[in-house]
């Protein structure tokens, strides 16, 4: 783990090739610092055998910084941060302990040839006001759902930029976002599948991404119009307690939104 020298939480991470846990001493296998991404992360007390492993796709500086700011203001609910305050004299360091990239282990040959090209294809299809088809040759600009449209499309497109590093595939997903925004709170019900609270998942990938709370605040209207539950003439699913129609998947939205930076669309975001 070593330090990047131009950002001031460099002072918060151990410089060290090895950690030790439970008695056992083990070395990193690479190399390592606060921009790491994809990281699994440990933080460790200065002052006692007390540790915290946590993991982010982010940099790793980013959630370093949501832990510090938790410190800071006592939220209790962060681990570390109820630790630090029964414990005042007591401090943390970060560091790095292993990285899982995306991609799956697909050699880079076939990560271009095959992921990027079928992705590239993806984009191409999308219709002028930012929205994509149900399927190939479809030419409606009709369905904003999580199982048609651009409210699915995003995690793809996050993904890709993820991946390869190319600022269109952000562009195209911040299009998705106005299109959900514009024309996501759907009448099918309030589940995740084809309801505004899956739609508004696509805000949380966005915010978890960018951190800009625009999208955390379109995210919660979306979940205020789910809190009217029933008040809206919306169709009553075929499975109205269910997952993905009905109000199992609304419930699952409502409590990902108490923690944004680490609301998952169930059963698809790994």
């Amino acid at each position: 783990m070593s330090k990047c020298l131009n950002c001031n939480y460099c002072k918060c991470m151990d410089e060290t090739n090895n950690f030790q846990m439970n008695g056992i001493t083990y070395k990193l296998k690479g190399r390592y610092n606060c921009n790491s991404t994809f990281v699994t992360y440990l933080a460790r007390c200065t002052s006692c055998p007390c540790f915290y492993i946590g993991k982010t796709e982010r940099r790793l500086r980013d959630r370093v910084y949501e832990h510090l700011y938790a410190i800071k203001k006592l939220k209790l609910e962060n681990a570390l941060a109820k630790h630090v305050g029964s414990n005042r004299n007591h401090s943390i360091k970060f560091m790095v302990i292993d990285q899982v990239k995306p991609g799956f282990g697909v050699a880079q040959d076939k990560l271009l040839g095959l992921v990027k090209t079928s992705v590239d294809f993806v984009c191409q299809l999308k219709f002028p006001s930012g929205n994509y088809p149900a399927c190939i040759g479809d030419s409606r600009d009709l369905l904003v759902h999580w199982c048609h449209g651009a409210p699915g499309v995003i995690y793809m497109l996050l993904q890709a930029y993820k991946i390869f590093g190319e600022e269109h595939y952000l562009q195209d997903a911040h299009q998705c976002g106005e299109i959900v925004w514009q024309r996501g709170l759907l009448k099918k019900g309030y589940g995740i599948c084809h309801g505004p609270s899956g739609n508004a998942y696509a805000f949380l990938a966005l915010y978890k991404l960018t951190h800009d709370v625009k999208h955390l605040y379109r995210a919660c209207q979306f979940a205020e119009w789910c809190l009217d539950y029933g008040k809206h003439g919306c169709r009553t699913p075929d499975t109205p307690y269910s997952l993905f129609e009905g109000m199992a998947g609304t419930i699952y939205f409502l409590a990902d939104l108490l923690q944004p930076t680490k609301a998952k669309f169930p059963a698809f975001e790994l």
